[in-house]
């Protein structure tokens, strides 16, 4: 190859790989927006059911939707990637907190939410340093129902033990 060859493949391929991290940013932004709205839309929903019910739901015990957190309230949808935390919040309450477990491909729970500096700090969103999960704190201090068992016969499948 010829060295002006050489500048032009090299030239290429720098072009195409500031074109992938410009869309992989361009994904990620567009999923915490979306995060954003999804949160907003399910802090609506649980502080209904709290007004209704008493309290909210406990923990997710699962990844994904609250227990009785219906399609009466709203439609949670699985691939949103949002984990519903109920914990002790360390003062003497119960906080209830969303987890953003970060854009497709790069899924995972972190516990966030378990972090009293991060619900103060960053509760609405923000982007946590170091972290590609954020957070929504909905109440830092709440009245929470007990975890409903499953009726008799029925298998407890994929239940997540309280940590």
């Amino acid at each position: 190859m010829a060295r002006w060859e050489i500048w032009i493949v090299a030239v290429l391929a720098l072009a195409l790989t500031a074109l992938a991290v410009h869309g992989k940013q361009k994904h990620c932004a567009e999923g915490y927006e979306q995060f954003i709205k999804n949160a907003e839309v399910i802090e609506e929903a649980l502080t209904k059911y709290a007004d209704e019910n008493g309290g909210y739901p406990s923990d997710a015990c699962a990844y994904g939707r609250p227990p009785g957190l219906n399609t009466r309230y709203m439609r949670w949808k699985r691939e949103w990637n949002i984990d519903y935390e109920v914990r002790d919040n360390m003062h003497g309450g119960i906080f209830v907190c969303l987890e953003y477990c970060g854009p497709e491909g790069a899924v995972r729970y972190r516990g966030l939410c378990n972090v009293p500096e991060y619900r103060k700090a960053y509760p609405k969103g923000q982007p946590i340093p170091g972290e590609i999960n954020r957070i929504w704190v909905i109440r830092e201090s709440a009245k929470v129902l007990p975890c409903p068992t499953p009726p008799p016969g029925k298998p407890d499948h994929g239940r997540r033990q309280a940590q």
